[in-house]
């Protein structure tokens, strides 16, 4: 890991270097917000990418790159202005969709989240998480088998991620699928034991004893 942070350090010093040389470099700034943004670095690799955005208004790249920034600091609205226009001139970049999606449901839009996320899947693009995203906004709407169904395919393309059958198994919960609630809750203990999630651990253990009353 700190390999890693040092590379993107002596990046940054070097696109630092290369700005004072040049300010008009665009490509230097955008390199920079990204190799920032890295570093969790999220309000000045917005800077950054401000003025990639305002030398280049119609740069879809860079919108989305600013909105996964802005979503990550809870920024949601602004983060979905972005992926909107992002969208107006990238309208077939179905990672613009998942990116909104999240956004979306990370604010509660659950409805729009799922349109989104239906877009991606429709696009062919096979990843967990956009199954499992899209899961989880369809328990939040009450839509549990559909939600179920989601989980399933998340774990058939990531079998290793305990989050998934552990909210597969609130849905089957909310079903009132006790008995298989507990085999999904035992798996997701035995995941997360295996990653070492000290925190899941004790959440998944609390739930299970709390079945067991």
């Amino acid at each position: 890991m700190k390999v890693v942070q040092d590379e993107h350090a002596a990046a940054i010093a070097d696109f630092d270097e290369a700005i004072q040389r040049n300010p008009d470099l665009i490509e230097a700034y955008y390199n920079r917000g990204f190799a920032k943004g890295n570093l969790y670095q999220y309000a000045e690799a917005i800077q950054d990418f401000d003025i990639v955005i305002r030398h280049k208004p119609d740069d879809a790249q860079t919108y989305l790159m600013r909105g996964g920034l802005k979503s990550a600091l809870g920024q949601y609205a602004e983060a979905i202005r972005d992926f909107d226009t992002a969208l107006q001139y990238n309208p077939d970049d179905v990672k613009i969709y998942v990116a909104r999606g999240t956004a979306r449901a990370a604010s509660g839009q659950y409805t729009e989240a799922i349109e989104d996320f239906d877009i991606a899947v429709h696009g062919n693009l096979e990843i967990d998480f956009v199954y499992l995203y899209r899961g989880h906004a369809k328990a939040k709407l009450g839509q549990y088998p559909d939600a179920i169904q989601d989980f399933d395919t998340a774990t058939r393309l990531n079998p290793n991620d305990p989050q998934i059958p552990l909210l597969k198994a609130g849905a089957k919960l909310e079903l009132e699928r006790e008995q298989e609630a507990k085999q999904d809750l035992r798996t997701a203990l035995r995941l997360a034991k295996k990653k070492g999630d000290a925190d899941l651990i004790t959440h998944i253990e609390k739930t299970l004893c709390s079945l067991k009353q």
